[in-house]
């Protein structure tokens, strides 16, 4: 496996990290989550995990997140593998960022599979609130949490490789194989497809 993006897409909190650092045991991903782009600003900050930031925060973000994505697509080996986590919705900010992406993949000739996850509500409310959660400064808010599922505002793509996968009752592993199968899946129909055309 060689230049492939896993996108994970799913609530705060919802199991992105854990399951992302199931398929790299798997496989050789380098992981990009959310927090690895947040962090450096959010230990400046008071940080409890429920106060609500300052509105300048994001626009920091926005720019270390800039920087680690021009890395990427200028300056990392083209056979590497990476898997990105955020938490998107149905807005115009999500869908640019995700669009980032996707042209990043697109210029390196690599493979995009964004993985839509979802869990039922009891579940996600249980994670949210992990001790480890506030150790790596991620919002343990179960409020918030409640009022995020209920929005239904869930991010949408038509992007053909996307799989959508219900991790309510799995362990990250298990969801980790699921990811796995689903890339060799596409791998067989990409070949199947390029088959076609050089004998046509």
């Amino acid at each position: 496996m060689e230049n492939t993006f896993v996108y994970l897409i799913g609530y705060f909190g919802i199991g992105k990290y854990s399951l992302a650092n199931a398929l790299s045991e798997l496989e050789d991903f380098k992981i990009i989550d959310n927090h690895y782009v947040l962090n450096p600003i959010f230990s400046l900050l008071k940080n409890d995990g429920i106060t609500p930031l300052p509105p300048l925060t994001w626009h920091f973000a926005s720019e270390i997140r800039q920087a680690v994505l021009g890395t990427i697509q200028f300056l990392s080996p083209k056979d590497w593998n990476f898997i990105f986590t955020n938490d998107l919705t149905e807005d115009a900010g999500s869908h640019q960022l995700f669009d980032d992406v996707a042209k990043i993949v697109t210029s390196r000739g690599g493979t995009l599979i964004p993985v839509l996850l979802e869990c039922d509500l009891e579940t996600y409310l249980t994670r949210v609130i992990r001790p480890e959660r506030r150790e790596r400064m991620k919002s343990t808010n179960a409020e918030e949490a409640r009022i995020r599922f209920e929005a239904q505002i869930n991010f949408q793509t038509d992007h053909p490789n996307t799989l959508r996968l219900d991790i309510s009752h799995l362990e990250p592993m298990e969801a980790a194989r699921a990811i796995i199968r689903h890339l060799q899946q596409r791998a067989i129909k990409s070949e199947i497809k390029t088959r076609r055309k050089i004998t046509a």
